[in-house]
């Protein structure tokens, strides 16, 4: 918890969230940055964050559908080559062709989603959709999607910010997310209940 971080720089907050190590934590930039790609990480679902971007640069700070336009302004300013996404329930086809238009050396969408969507307008909207689950590539597939798989990664840089290791909390801890559900994290889900004997 940080008392009033909702109220500081737009800088200064997005550096806080990736030294707490959320979404991709600022694993991108290292990446590309050594191969000569200019990168930058969006959060656009942190709210504080995306209205103080839009307080520091003149941009509209709407209480409906923030979350799209924000972002908008944000990769109109940058004009990106490509874009790669991890919310297509929220940024869906009308917005991917929107940013086509008012991005025009944008040459690549690329999605991402862990679970299954069904929203194959979307999906066929982007140039690839990856995954880190072989059931969602295969199910994108059928759908008319272009998708490969995406192994999970980790980034070493969140060793430095974490405190000496403590004592096992338990003979099975289990760090990630379910998504329950028809095409969720089934097989996932079953093997946790399978290890913990329920």
């Amino acid at each position: 918890l940080r008392p009033g971080l909702d109220r500081q720089s737009y800088a200064i907050q997005k550096r806080t969230l990736e030294e707490d190590g959320f979404a991709w934590n600022g694993a991108w930039e290292p990446a590309l940055q050594h191969l000569g790609y200019e990168v930058q990480s969006l959060y656009v679902n942190v709210e504080p964050l995306q209205k103080a971007w839009a307080a520091e640069n003149g941009a509209a700070r709407p209480q409906i559908g923030w979350m799209e336009q924000i972002a908008r302004c944000q990769l109109e300013a940058f004009q990106p080559n490509l874009l790669f996404l991890d919310y297509l329930a929220v940024f869906r086809r009308p917005w991917l062709d929107a940013m086509r238009s008012a991005c025009p050396e944008l040459r690549l969408i690329l999605g991402f989603s862990g679970v299954y969507l069904n929203d194959f307008e979307t999906i066929r909207a982007c140039d690839a959709i990856f995954s880190c689950a072989r059931r969602p590539v295969e199910h994108f597939r059928k759908g008319g999607g272009r998708a490969f798989m995406l192994r999970h990664a980790f980034n070493p840089a969140v060793l430095q910010s974490l405190p000496p290791p403590a004592e096992p909390l338990g003979e099975v801890v289990f760090a990630g997310s379910i998504a329950r559900g028809a095409g969720s994290h089934l097989e996932r889900e079953q093997l946790i209940e399978t290890l913990v004997g329920t």
